[in-house]
């Protein structure tokens, strides 16, 4: 069931976008209803229910415009520039030791460069979009 009281508000700051229903304050906030990465992955921090499908439907559609702005700033991106990237990706989650990207690019040290960071790639589009 949608919220009676609802209006979608969103936000920029900095690591994507802040979902937020403006008619609901908790702890002196609007109430955060959702995140959106900057490459367009949506979390999700109430049911969808809750959700109005007009909201919804913004949201999805923000989403897709991130990750095809993200994709298309991605495939801009040299070799080396993606490479930096995946390895600034902090690593929690992941042991609190190396990020993914670390392990695959220190267990595949016989492979050239571009190779590498070819598998690097690979993984983070798995795990991040």
């Amino acid at each position: 069931m949608a919220a009676q009281k609802f209006e979608l508000f969103m936000g920029c700051m900095g690591n994507g976008t802040t979902v937020c229903n403006k008619a609901v304050y908790e702890n002196g906030d609007y109430k955060t209803i959702a995140h959106i990465s900057n490459h367009g992955v949506i979390k999700f921090y109430v049911s969808e229910d809750y959700i109005p499908a007009d909201a919804m439907e913004k949201i999805k559609k923000t989403a897709e415009r991130s990750k095809e702005e993200f994709i298309e700033k991605w495939n801009q991106k040299t070799t080396r520039q993606k490479c930096e990237y995946m390895l600034d990706i902090p690593s929690i989650g992941y042991g609190g030791v190396m990020n993914p990207f670390y392990v695959i690019w220190d267990n595949n040290r016989d492979l050239p460069f571009e190779e590498r960071v070819k598998l690097m790639e690979e993984k983070f589009f798995q795990t991040h979009m």
